[in-house]
């Protein structure tokens, strides 16, 4: 699995988090919520420290991760 991020979403969790260099987020399934890709389920982002990380993106000093459980 291999994560990518456009500078324009990079700007825009940076701005809607207040992240710093150093902070992790984590994505991950939820069940609920509205998705145009799987009815049922939507993406969960927080910010949280790793744990296994199974694929990870640094930019900026920011780790975007998702976790080895969530794969």
């Amino acid at each position: 699995m291999n994560l990518n991020m456009s500078k324009e979403a990079l700007q825009w969790y940076k701005k809607e988090l207040e992240l710093e260099q150093g902070d992790h987020i984590r994505f991950f399934v939820r069940y609920g919520g509205c998705s145009s890709v799987q009815k049922g389920f939507s993406l969960g982002i927080s910010k949280d420290e790793p744990q296994r990380i199974g694929a990870s993106l640094e930019v900026d000093g920011i780790t975007f991760f998702v976790e080895e459980s969530d794969i």
